[in-house]
């Protein structure tokens, strides 16, 4: 020890004051000093922002707000039952709710809504002010490029412009249904014949995504990627689709810069995404090319896909669209055509194996529609575009299904400007706003006490029609300017696969399998839905 310091210790004990003896070059009392200081500032900043935080989120609208992890604990611990998750705290809170994500989880604020004058606000009266984000757009570039799902502003419009006709009653009618049908006779109906017969369990998840993607390829590229055939064969078109659709989707629930350093790095999720992309661009760009030089020579002129209808087209100046419009719009069109409706009618019919009544009220109607056929017909197994219409309980029943379990739980946009909502809710500037159809259809104000039960009744008027229900109410397929243009497709879809199995087959849940959603921005089942097939008595 030093001189100093004994000198130090020695007036101390002699009663000395210690300010007045004690060196300020002293090593101990420096450290002591030090040590005090950095402490007590640490405390003070602590307690500040404790103070600051308890202030800012004293009446949180939804779940206790963290210090530093805002909301993920909660978020953490019902991730695997999300949309409920959201749903009770949006009906505990009266429809809206907040969400907070510190840096690097996310955005600092969200708002959850599931109020229909909300919805009306964000989407239809003031729709200007909420629009796609840039940086949620980046999450798809790379897939849907300037597509009009994943574009805003005068290029959504024009693309709107170009692209809704093509959905038309009557287009439908000689083009799409023509090939559904094939499609069904087939492909579907074959595998399913083939469970039946040998009692096969099978995972219809699979089935339908095997179906939509190559219904949906053949409808948008008039392509046949042939991924539904005997023995599920791999196709590497249908699976780097699966990879990319995937990969985007898990980004949605991932900090930015950590998809953003296995992307750079090519690892993971992220340098499988890259090799799929290639494959799916290569595929599309090739399909382009040599459908363009058929048309150039007057070959396929009377071809029925989205994509040589395309190439017909031509602006003021006699130009066609380009190959970067042709690949963004394909890619737009096969991830709406495929994902969304093929889920929906996963779930339907699981929801009819766990509804005998449902089930008989259905098939009484489609044998209904089947006595009404020439003799020639009795055996067809598909239906007619006047027979599809004529299936209201069918109809209602997928409405039912929708509502519970939206394929699309929930949709989002991000404030231009600072906003309030109709309830009141402030929203800043570059604030997401989520609204919630899958908490929608839980709402007993909309729906009544019993809006938790499977009831297709509810969707008729009492006098054998459907009601029509208000898209701010059933917002399956969205509203405003930019509701689902595709869906009349959707239910050409859904009703002409159903039809098809139900009037043939009982379907039956596999025994002790519990259907549960998966983490997805598409409502997924997360174990498939493994079930048998057994043939109805003729």
């Amino acid at each position: 020890m030093s001189a100093e310091a004994m000198s130090c210790l020695t007036s101390i004990s002699n009663g000395t004051r210690f300010a007045n003896v004690c060196p300020e070059d002293v090593s101990f009392g420096r450290d002591w000093r030090s040590s005090g200081s950095t402490s007590l500032g640490l405390l003070l900043v602590v307690t500040v922002y404790i103070v600051f935080h308890q202030y800012k989120f004293r009446n949180p609208k939804g779940p206790w707000v963290w210090p530093i992890l805002g909301n993920m604990p909660d978020f953490i611990q019902n991730v695997h039952r999300l949309y409920d998750w959201m749903a009770e705290m949006q009906l505990e809170h009266g429809g809206t709710v907040d969400l907070t994500f510190f840096f690097p989880f996310g955005d600092l604020q969200k708002v959850n809504t599931a109020r229909p004058e909300n919805v009306e606000y964000i989407t239809q009266t003031h729709h200007e002010n909420f629009i796609k984000s840039d940086q949620n757009m980046d999450l798809f570039r790379e897939l849907l490029g300037h597509g009009i799902f994943n574009t805003n502003g005068e290029r959504w419009r024009i693309q709107r412009k170009i692209i809704a006709p093509m959905f038309t009653m009557v287009v439908l009618r000689e083009s799409t249904l023509p090939l559904l049908r094939s499609g069904l006779e087939t492909k579907l109906l074959p595998i399913v014949k083939e469970g039946a017969e040998t009692g096969m369990v099978m995972d219809l998840q699979q089935i339908l995504f095997r179906f939509g993607f190559d219904s949906v390829c053949g409808t948008v590229l008039g392509l046949d990627p042939k991924s539904l055939a005997k023995g599920f064969p791999s196709v590497p078109f249908a699976e780097a689709w699966d990879t990319v659709t995937s990969t985007n989707q898990e980004r949605c629930f991932t900090p930015k810069f950590i998809w953003q350093i296995k992307r750079a790095l090519q690892v993971g999720s992220e340098g499988r995404f890259l090799k799929a992309l290639k494959v799916v661009d290569e595929t599309i760009t090739k399909t382009i090319k040599a459908r363009r030089a058929q048309l150039e020579q007057g070959i396929g002129l009377e071809r029925l896909d989205l994509l040589t209808k395309f190439m017909k087209l031509s602006d003021e100046e006699g130009k066609s669209p380009d190959d970067q419009f042709l690949r963004d719009t394909t890619t737009n069109m096969l991830l709406a055509g495929r994902d969304t409706v093929s889920m929906q009618v996963n779930w339907f019919l699981w929801l009819v194996t766990q509804h005998p009544e449902v089930e008989a009220n259905i098939v009484k109607e489609l044998n209904e529609i089947k006595l009404q056929r020439s003799p020639e017909r009795q055996q067809d197994a598909t239906f007619s575009f006047v027979e599809l219409g004529k299936m209201t309980y069918l109809h209602a029943a997928l409405n039912e299904a929708a509502r519970l379990y939206p394929s699309l739980p929930w949709d989002f946009r991000f404030a231009v400007e600072d906003d309030v909502l109709p309830d009141g809710v402030k929203v800043k500037k570059d604030q997401g706003v989520i609204w919630s159809m899958y908490t929608m259809g839980r709402m007993p104000e909309l729906w009544g006490d019993d809006c938790l039960e499977f009831k297709p009744e509810r969707w008729f008027d009492g006098h054998g029609g459907l009601k029509t229900v208000s898209p701010l109410k059933f917002s399956a397929f969205s509203s405003g300017p930019r509701n689902c243009f595709g869906k009349d497709l959707a239910y050409l879809f859904m009703k002409s696969v159903s039809a098809a199995l139900l009037s043939q087959y009982s379907i039956q849940l596999a025994p002790g399998h519990k259907v549960q959603y998966a983490l997805s921005i598409i409502l997924l089942m997360e174990k498939g839905l493994p079930v048998t097939f057994h043939a109805r008595l003729k």
